[in-house]
């Protein structure tokens, strides 16, 4: 039996503290990840992680973990119109919207997965990329699992500014070691040379804030399950790792019944 539904009871409580700070938007159907996905290039810092832990497959196999997992913070920084929002609607919605539509201070969404047959939810916080909501965001970069700086491919200043973005949210997160991506969208604008000498920049810019690389199109719907896929798994992977540490693990064997 799916163990979703107990989680989601325990993840609308979480929400609710947001209050009408946030447009609190969800999608109830989970998703399912059995198998880790790989990374997108060689040069990232996690390009050796191409499989859950050993000890995250074999705990998940005998124990409900479900209800003992924090939700995974994912923040998504960057320029206005690089494509923050339609990113997260690709992924989350399945949708695309051809007309550009700011983001005003932050937007947040929910996402449900189950992993290795283990309940585990994401908040996705989406930053203006406005300088005048600059400051009133710094707060949300706190706490991040994940960080997510988006740049246009189209438009190599925003891989500059995404650089600076991703640093001066790492600035908040100095107590802990949030996983980094640095994104590229609209591949579908570029012609196959003009992306391989992006791509190439974008990858040695990765490599100096230790963020791994991926390129996508939102409108063609091009790496963009794979790249959330594959932050969401990073994540839950080492939120177990967190977890089996004793004595917290101690008390959850006291607390649960293995399967």
């Amino acid at each position: 039996m799916s163990k979703y539904k107990n989680f989601d009871n325990e993840s609308k409580k979480r929400l609710s503290i947001f209050g009408s700070l946030l447009t609190s938007k969800s999608d109830d159907q989970p998703n399912e990840i059995y198998k880790m996905p790989q990374s997108y290039t060689q040069s990232s810092p996690y390009s050796k992680i191409n499989d859950f832990n050993a000890k995250t497959k074999i705990v998940c196999q005998k124990t409900d973990l479900s209800l003992f997992l924090d939700q995974c913070k994912v923040i998504f920084i960057g320029d206005c119109e690089t494509g923050k929002t339609s990113l997260i609607n690709r992924f989350t919605s399945s949708t695309f919207d051809h007309c550009y539509r700011a983001t005003h201070d932050v937007d947040f969404q929910t996402k449900y997965f189950e992993i290795l047959n283990i309940a585990y939810t994401i908040g996705i916080w989406d930053l203006s990329g406005e300088e005048k909501y600059k400051i009133l965001n710094q707060p949300y970069y706190k706490n991040a699992n994940v960080i997510v700086a988006v740049f246009d491919l189209t438009k190599p200043s925003t891989l500059i500014n995404a650089c600076r973005w991703m640093k001066e949210a790492l600035s908040a997160n100095e107590k802990n070691d949030p996983i980094r991506f640095l994104v590229g969208t609209k591949s579908d604008l570029l012609t196959r040379k003009a992306l391989e000498r992006i791509e190439a920049h974008a990858e040695f810019i990765a490599q100096e804030v230790d963020a791994e690389y991926f390129s996508t199109s939102s409108r063609d719907d091009i790496e963009v399950t794979n790249l959330f896929k594959r932050f969401v798994s990073l994540s839950f992977d080492n939120s177990v790792q967190r977890l089996i540490r004793p004595p917290d693990y101690n008390v959850i064997k006291n607390n649960i019944k293995s399967e």
